[in-house]
């Protein structure tokens, strides 16, 4: 599991035990419900922190080496005067 996905997964639970305790409280406490409590801003800030941070992670290519491009999927390396890494090229080397 990567570290986005932990944490996305841990700020999702607190915000549901914190929001879980609210409604337990509300049913304690009060003779007669008629609604939920609302959702508090703080929690749906932590929600949006957590998750954007989980999205921005998914966002950035895993592995990628920005000096040579290296660790992208089914590249064949950077292009060379003598074609070896043409998928046409022979065993040569030559196209």
């Amino acid at each position: 599991m990567d570290l986005g996905k932990l944490q996305a997964l841990y700020f999702t639970v607190i915000v549901v035990m914190v929001y879980g305790w609210l409604v337990w409280s509300q049913f304690v406490d009060a003779a007669t419900v008629t609604s939920l409590p609302a959702i508090n801003e703080g929690l749906v800030g932590i929600i949006l922190i957590s998750h954007s941070g989980y999205i921005g992670l998914k966002a950035v290519p895993q592995g990628a080496n920005p000096a040579n491009g290296a660790g992208t999927a089914g590249a064949a390396g950077p292009p060379s005067d003598d074609g070896a890494h043409s998928p046409a090229a022979g065993p040569t080397g030559k196209g």
